[in-house]
């Protein structure tokens, strides 16, 4: 009996190879857009309104994330799997990648609590606290989704 090899699911070991079965490549470009427009919107916000410069921090992490992401990943076809990652280029982003994922892990995460405080201090203040609760609102967005999408490229040999 032969199989129509198009109609087989596709499995994780298909879509983490870049030239066979698709590895998920829109995913650093989805990533990498929404960092852009949320700085670019936190950016029209705060000089809007005349916030603090200092707000500009609330996507600081998920942006450098984003852009750590792609270049590791789409610009120089990075693998999550070391079994993968068998030329020297694709070699050395994936060493790149298991040697960065615990900071960008724990700084997502960190990021995205700092987020939440700072969405909880400003939500008690009084004073033009929706264009500040906005600012934080979306730095929080970007830091979860930062977190998990480097989650969801848990490094493995």
């Amino acid at each position: 009996m032969i199989v129509d090899k198009s109609l087989v699911p596709v499995t994780v070991a298909s879509w983490l190879t870049k030239g066979g079965p698709v590895q998920d490549y829109s995913l650093y470009h989805q990533f990498l857009f929404l960092a852009v427009v949320q700085c670019v919107v936190t950016t029209v916000i705060i000089y809007r309104y005349a916030l603090p410069i200092g707000l500009h921090v609330c996507h600081l992490a998920p942006t450098a994330i984003a852009l750590t992401m792609y270049y590791i990943f789409t610009m120089n076809e990075g693998a999550t799997v070391a079994q993968f990652a068998v030329a020297e280029p694709r070699r050395s982003m994936w060493s790149l990648w298991v040697s960065m994922f615990p900071l960008v892990i724990i700084g997502a995460m960190i990021w995205a609590v700092g987020n939440l405080i700072g969405l909880l201090v400003v939500l008690f203040q009084q004073r033009r606290w929706t264009a500040r609760a906005t600012v934080c609102t979306l730095g929080l967005a970007i830091s979860v989704i930062a977190f998990f999408a480097a989650g969801s490229n848990f490094p493995t040999a």
